[in-house]
């Protein structure tokens, strides 16, 4: 839908036209068009018509919006204000241990497409301060939103959840893009908002992203008689953590991705905590060539110490 909406826009234009970035390249440029153009903004603006042209005053007719924005996956093509703002402030370096594991994915010469390497310390700094400018721009277009459902005098009547997808390595341990055991990949924050609002509070829970349907089906009172119908709905209410009912609502998670971008990115993971100790930990199989890794990621999150 957007591509067309562009076309008529700007006929004949490419809307991957900056620096002629694609779905999957690593680099970031500022965005080449005007902001109401990007993807970012006109997923904002069409949510805000939904709300436009939603009738609230019709209790028969509840409202599920789902604001699904593309970025901040690749192509890191921010506003050159946001791109700006943060490579003139401190971008987070990369987490890479040159001497450890991730030195298997160590390499200098990269195009533009690569999923690991080395692109030196400023290549990797701009492409950074893209991603986190790419991310700043969805939190305003959320912002809008959220405003607008103050200003209508709605957002207590709204469950909010904010969640994604997977996350991005961009950079840290030598890789690039998604697909990856490791906790840049695969670990993703999850936000959640009741009706009528909460004291901030954050959790260690370990959840998934299955858990959000089973979640919305809780508050809506839907679940029991969705799991009746559907024995795939197999994630588990949050609705008990918001609550503070209880701490968690697994012990473990396993995770696992069949191959992408490159024959060695296949592996199964487990998550969980020990027992004894508290810590957590997790556990990975690669399955191109059976090699394992453990980490214990409360001493070491960010994966040094294989």
């Amino acid at each position: 839908d957007y591509d067309l909406w562009f076309g008529e826009m700007m006929p004949g234009v490419n809307p991957l036209e900056t620096c002629n970035l694609n779905w999957n390249d690593w680099k970031s440029c500022p965005y080449d068009f005007d902001e109401y153009l990007h993807p970012t903004t006109w997923t904002t603006e069409r949510a805000l018509d939904f709300f436009d042209e939603h009738d609230f005053e019709n209790v028969e007719s509840p409202m599920f919006l789902k604001v699904s924005y593309h970025r901040p996956h690749s192509p890191y093509d921010p506003p050159a204000r946001l791109m700006d703002k943060h490579l003139a402030g401190k971008v987070p370096e990369r987490i890479v241990n040159a001497s450890a594991w991730d030195s298997t994915y160590y390499k200098t010469v990269m195009d533009q497409a690569d999923w690991r390497g080395d692109p030196g310390e400023e290549e990797a700094r701009n492409s950074r301060a893209g991603y986190l400018a790419s991310v700043e721009f969805v939190d305003e277009g959320v912002g809008r939103i959220l405003a607008r459902l103050e200003a209508d005098g709605l957002m207590n009547d709204f469950l909010i959840i904010w969640a994604t997808d997977h996350g991005d390595m961009n950079g840290d341990h030598y890789l690039w893009r998604k697909g990856y055991p490791w906790d840049a990949s695969s670990h993703v924050p999850l936000v959640i908002r009741p009706p009528g609002g909460m004291e901030p509070a954050t959790s260690d829970a370990i959840v998934e992203i299955r858990d959000v349907a089973a979640t919305i089906y809780d508050y809506a009172g839907a679940l029991d008689d969705v799991r009746a119908k559907d024995p795939l709905m197999n994630g588990k209410s949050l609705l008990p953590i918001v609550t503070g009912a209880v701490s968690k609502v697994r012990d473990h998670l396993d995770l696992e991705h069949a191959v992408v971008y490159n024959e060695t990115i296949h592996w199964n993971a487990i998550i969980g905590n020990d027992a004894d100790t508290g810590h957590r930990f997790k556990f990975i199989f690669n399955a191109f060539d059976g090699t394992e890794q453990l980490f214990d990621l409360t001493n070491d999150p960010n994966e040094g110490v294989d």
